[in-house]
């Protein structure tokens, strides 16, 4: 009789054991789904703050940079309709691409400064030379194309076939300098299809380098535009497609007589 009693209370004890358990898994449950349930509300009311324009409206767009070529109402223009969402839904990187697609726009950043302002950071394009005739090269060879009639006058144009753009400009800045400093300017500068160079000064006088040894006929036009600019006579056009020598072509002697142009050929002299 006693050892069935001691079974008895065993058994309830487990039991009771068991019944504990279970009620503490059921709070746990229950706790964990009332945090669910929080972070859910909490997910939701945070979709609606940053889905709602109008709790966190865009109130400010500044556009900032040192604009010479570009309207800055261009620009602002351009963005305005994706700039119409509020603080955290505008979408930054559409704004960055359409800004890039004005012609004049070289760099452009977009940022957000809280608590509800954009702001634009735009770099033009530093204009090189003329291209083609119906674009512009930048100070990195890269083409662009300005609206039709609003290239501005007093680039040089640059001449040459596509995909030549970065070598030419290379060309141009290395030679430009040390024109510069002979007091010279060049108007035009062209590599045809065959790769013969040329150029034309603001002078008028063109000087033809051919398709070999460019750098070579360079500097030969270097040491001998000194005599030809003693020469008191209106120098036409200089032809360095000569091993050791060079062509010099002068424009009329007198116009009034009808006297034409004189060529003078030179070789051996450098």
């Amino acid at each position: 009789m006693a050892g069935s009693t001691t079974i008895s209370a065993r058994t309830s004890k487990a039991v009771a054991q068991r019944r504990e358990q279970q009620w503490l898994a059921l709070r746990l449950w229950l706790k964990v789904m009332l945090l669910v349930a929080a972070v859910g509300g909490g997910l939701y009311w945070a979709v609606i703050v940053v889905t709602d324009p109008t709790l966190l409206p865009l109130k400010v767009v500044r556009t900032d940079g040192k604009f010479r070529y570009m309207q800055r109402q261009d620009l602002e223009h351009a963005v305005a309709d994706l700039t119409r969402g509020g603080f955290l839904t505008v979408d930054v990187a559409a704004i960055r691409d359409r800004a890039r697609t004005l012609p004049w726009v070289d760099q452009v950043s977009v940022r957000r400064v809280w608590p509800d302002s954009l702001q634009l950071w735009v770099e033009e394009h530093v204009p090189l030379s003329r291209w083609q005739g119906k674009a512009m090269l930048n100070v990195r060879g890269e083409a662009f194309r300005p609206k039709s009639g609003a290239i501005p006058a007093g680039f040089p144009l640059l001449l040459g076939p596509d995909g030549s753009e970065k070598e030419l400009a290379r060309y141009y800045m290395s030679v430009k300098i040390r024109l510069d400093s002979m007091g010279l300017t060049i108007e035009e500068m062209k590599m045809d299809e065959r790769r013969a160079w040329s150029m034309k000064l603001n002078s008028g006088v063109v000087i033809r380098f051919g398709s070999k040894d460019f750098e070579h006929r360079l500097a030969r036009f270097y040491s001998i535009y000194p005599l030809l600019q003693a020469d008191k006579r209106e120098l036409k056009e200089v032809d360095l497609r000569y091993t050791n020598g060079f062509a010099v072509t002068w424009k009329k002697l007198n116009p009034t007589a009808g006297i034409g142009a004189r060529t003078e050929t030179l070789r051996g002299l450098v």
